[in-house]
């Protein structure tokens, strides 16, 4: 699996390589090019999380009790499923299909 933009490029150089036997500095530009088009692919597509769960540590809270107001702090989940299984957010399905994740850079 490619980890970076380099190494996508030199794989598509390597099996260019292969596939022809031989180097050449056509297969160099087409590599370069060919990577160039991919990622400009991936980052133009949006994608949808299908499934996420999230949380934040210490959210503030006001309790009123019989002692008055009290502060404490509480650790919140969000939780977000396409097929709306997510039991304690009604919203999960919602929030799934207007989600949007995209790649901006790679490295």
């Amino acid at each position: 699996m490619a980890q970076s933009k380099i190494d996508l490029e030199n794989k598509i150089r390597q099996t260019m390589v292969d596939s022809v036997g031989g180097e050449s500095p056509e297969i160099d530009a087409m590599s370069k090019e060919l990577t160039n088009h991919i990622v400009e692919f991936i980052q133009a597509q949006t994608f949808t999380i299908t499934s996420l769960n999230a949380t934040q540590l210490g959210i503030p809270i006001n309790v009123v009790g019989a002692a008055g107001a009290s502060v404490g702090a509480a650790n919140v989940t969000v939780k977000i499923d396409e097929d709306n299984t997510a039991a304690d957010n009604a919203f999960a399905g919602v929030e799934s299909i207007t989600s949007k994740v995209q790649l901006k850079t790679l490295a």
